[in-house]
């Protein structure tokens, strides 16, 4: 007995059952109000659900009666905890009840349902993001950049005095395909760098032109064919409008849901806050 007396654990359950017995002796109608647990038809019917979604059958009666004695001793102690204050300036409980906050935002924006046309305004408000890619088939001859200046335009005038005399001229890179067939842009982007394609959608057929930059160096080229890519009509890519228009309908859901809550505060941020070097 002795020994048990010395547990600094029990020292602390008895601090908090003085502690709360002096709150509920202070606090009498939220003492009174605490002490009522009901575990109701629609609580028994959540517990029985729970028990089988984890285990593939209802439960026993015994098993029942042990759900129960245990969300009520649950009950008890979350009660206690919340009367002792133990959720107060504890970042858990706080992030967790900041994402309960969130889910419940993003339940009622989900539950929404588009509008007529409301997608296929969308859609016509973001072709970038379902437009087919554009497919080219050209031929290149790429002039290293690694070259001075000199250098290099007196490269680009050997090459473009050989492609007019239909001379035979060899690339500066051998690891970069002479040859394109049918790339798309995101091909492109990724041998070139970006806005390469965008450069080659300008250029006219079955014509050497040149010089063009790109992020790798200097090129003549010369594009065979171009076919441009193109928006699909709703149908075919409805069920990527759809996704997309339910995440940015819960998107502007949340930030509704924050301006129309900080509208009830008055927000104070200390000085130093705005000045940390003061």
């Amino acid at each position: 007995m002795k020994k048990l007396l010395r547990e600094p654990l029990l020292h602390f359950a008895l601090i908090g059952l003085v502690t709360f017995a002096g709150f509920s002796h202070l606090n009498p109608r939220s003492a009174d109000s605490a002490q009522r647990i009901v575990v109701d038809d629609n609580r028994i019917a959540n517990l029985s659900a729970r028990f089988e979604s984890s285990w593939g059958r209802m439960p026993t009666d015994d098993e029942l009666t042990a759900l129960i004695d245990h969300y009520v001793m649950e009950e008890a102690y979350y009660r206690q905890a919340l009367a002792l204050g133990f959720d107060q300036d504890d970042p858990v409980i706080r992030r967790r009840l900041l994402q309960k906050m969130q889910l419940l935002t993003n339940s009622v924006a989900a539950a929404r349902e588009p509008q007529p046309g409301e997608l296929a305004r969308y859609l016509a408000a973001h072709p970038e993001r379902y437009r087919t890619p554009g497919h080219f088939s050209f031929e290149q001859i790429h002039i290293g950049s690694d070259l001075s200046t000199q250098e290099l335009n007196a490269r680009i005038d050997a090459v473009s005095h050989r492609l007019e005399a239909a001379l035979p001229i060899t690339s500066d890179s051998p690891l970069l395909p002479r040859q394109f067939s049918q790339a798309t842009d995101f091909e492109i982007t990724r041998h070139f760098g970006p806005q390469f394609s965008e450069q080659l959608a300008g250029l006219p057929l079955n014509e050497w032109q040149g010089p063009l930059t790109s992020g790798v160096g200097v090129h003549f080229v010369r594009l065979n064919h171009y076919q441009p890519g193109d928006l699909p009509p709703l149908d075919e890519v409805q069920e990527a409008v759809l996704r997309d228009w339910r995440y940015d309908n819960e998107r502007q859901a949340d930030a509704r849901v924050e301006r129309a809550l900080l509208e009830d505060y008055e927000v104070i941020i200390a000085s130093s806050a705005r000045d940390p070097e003061s």
